[in-house]
């Protein structure tokens, strides 16, 4: 809840993941800053370093780091004002998540959980479930295109 203080030692670990050069560790901290930023209400901040995050995690090729920044990016695009964006994003990410069975990590869920809400309310349920089917029926490819565009 201290974003202040989460900044500095995300910006730390940043740093260290660099010098170290542990790349899928900075995809993982370029997100958390992203959400810092979101949270802080920097949303072109927060934009900038989740398209870092997603675009390094997608050179990578590290499914499991696109599907967190991409859920991430899912929550901007709530804050942004586009909740059928972020209902196909996060339909995404969770179709890309089975597809590797891999669990919701306890530290996405508050996030996923808040931006399904949010997003559901936002859209009603229809148009959620029509968003969200759209978005797990994409291509783990077409949706990074789609979350990196601003």
């Amino acid at each position: 809840g201290n974003c202040a203080e989460a900044r500095i030692h995300v910006e730390q670990s940043l740093a260290i993941t660099r010098e170290i050069g542990d790349r899928s560790k900075e995809v993982w901290n370029l997100s958390d800053l992203g959400q810092i930023s979101r949270l802080e209400g920097d949303l072109v901040e927060a934009r900038v370093f989740c398209v870092q995050s997603l675009t390094l995690a997608n050179q990578l090729g590290e499914i499991t780091d696109i599907i967190y920044t991409m859920e991430e990016r899912a929550a901007l695009a709530l804050a942004e004002a586009s909740p059928q964006r972020a209902a196909r994003l996060v339909g995404a990410a969770q179709a890309a998540r089975e597809g590797i069975a891999a669990i919701l990590p306890p530290k996405q869920q508050g996030t996923h959980e808040q931006t399904v809400a949010a997003a559901r309310a936002a859209l009603g349920d229809e148009a959620f479930a029509a968003a969200w089917d759209a978005g797990r029926a994409m291509m783990l490819n077409e949706a990074v295109q789609q979350a990196l565009e601003s």
